[in-house]
């Protein structure tokens, strides 16, 4: 016996675009995907044969960064290079946390 399987293009993990905005992949089943938004933290569940899904950036290529300073809903954190950004997240972070970033069109998303 011989079995084929097609694995999807994307993972747990992998920061997607679905209708203009961006996601990281919290879980997948089947056809569907459960998402997190970057942008503000809401969840959004998926089927992928109604939705365009493309990948923006995988979860083994994303950035390490520290957060140096947090209040609310912004905070100062270094990446990299050692530059300090200003950034918008929808958790609440702590400094000398130690948190993944993606950077898509010069912005600076914090993957929750």
């Amino acid at each position: 016996m011989t079995y084929s399987v097609r694995l999807p293009p994307y993972r747990e993990g992998d920061i997607v675009e679905v209708e203009g905005e961006y996601y990281v992949i919290n879980h997948l089943s089947g056809s569907y995907l459960k998402l997190v938004s970057l942008k503000d933290g809401r969840e959004k569940n998926v089927d992928v044969k109604r939705h365009r899904v493309h990948v923006v950036e995988e979860r083994e290529n994303l950035e390490e960064a520290m957060v140096i300073y947090a209040k609310e809903k912004e905070a100062q954190i270094m990446d990299k290079d050692y530059k300090t950004l200003e950034v918008k997240m929808p958790k609440t972070l702590k400094p000398g946390e130690k948190i993944k970033i993606v950077r898509i069109d010069d912005v600076v998303y914090v993957v929750p």
